[in-house]
């Protein structure tokens, strides 16, 4: 008896030795991003970092990509939330849904170019990317605030193609991954990449007030030559009827 309870044993130890076996080789990966850097905008109420991204490959080409909004003592602050979201993908066959489900309202949207160059993919004057998740921006319940995630699956994608950093665009540098928080003092916001791509500094924004608004030098310019202009035909008038 005791020699078939060692077979039996042997025989169970066979079997569960051949499910690990065909337990398919990397059939979950994950690869997280940190956002933790402010390249643009005033320095949120907290240092950060903000928010975290992962995608993880299940099995097969699918990816679950989950975004999360951190709260505590180093994520958003009272009255923070997030209204932009990009990242990049290597691949080039990758679907995308529509929409994402969780804690906060938005849509995810895939830039018609590659590299990107479209203005709505581009983050703070930094760089493109050729997903981006444009969040709710009212204020009722579906801002993506502290504490709360949302996700989606991408096809046709593993973990390891999320690697690629935006495609530059005369910024402060590249990022993996870039968020927009918004609701900060003033009406300011903060741009946030991560500084796991290698990029060095103190992680402080500029003071919202210090950063001009593009449109705004725009309208200006035109007014400072016109106003010079203004002045150096009254110099010249001035001149003349001196020598007169």
């Amino acid at each position: 008896m005791k020699g078939m309870a060692g077979v039996r044993q042997l025989v169970m130890v066979a079997v569960v030795a051949a499910g690990v076996a065909w337990l398919p080789m990397g059939a979950e990966a994950t690869i997280t991003y940190n956002l933790d850097f402010v390249f643009a905008g005033q320095q949120p109420a907290n240092y950060g970092p903000w928010g975290t991204i992962s995608f993880t490959t299940t099995g097969g080409t699918n990816t679950l990509v989950t975004m999360t909004a951190l709260d505590g003592a180093t994520g958003l602050g009272a009255g923070e939330f997030i209204s932009f979201w990009g990242f990049n993908t290597s691949d080039t066959s990758f679907i995308a849904p529509a929409s994402l489900s969780g804690a906060a309202t938005g849509t995810i949207g895939v830039c018609p170019t590659n590299p990107c160059t479209s203005a709505q993919f581009k983050a703070g004057g930094d760089g493109y990317y050729n997903v981006v998740v444009s969040f709710e921006t009212a204020n009722n319940a579906g801002r993506l605030t502290a504490g709360e995630s949302v996700s989606f699956t991408i096809q046709n994608a593993i973990e390891t193609s999320f690697s690629p950093l935006s495609n530059p665009g005369g910024g402060a540098g590249t990022y993996n991954t870039a968020l927009h928080i918004q609701g900060l003092p003033s009406g300011s916001s903060a741009w946030v990449g991560n500084t796991s791509t290698g990029r060095v500094g103190t992680g402080i924004g500029e003071i919202c007030s210090e950063v001009p608004e593009p449109g705004g030098l725009a309208l200006a310019v035109p007014g400072l030559l016109g106003i010079g202009g203004l002045l150096g035909t009254r110099f010249g008038s001035h001149i003349r009827r001196m020598i007169a």
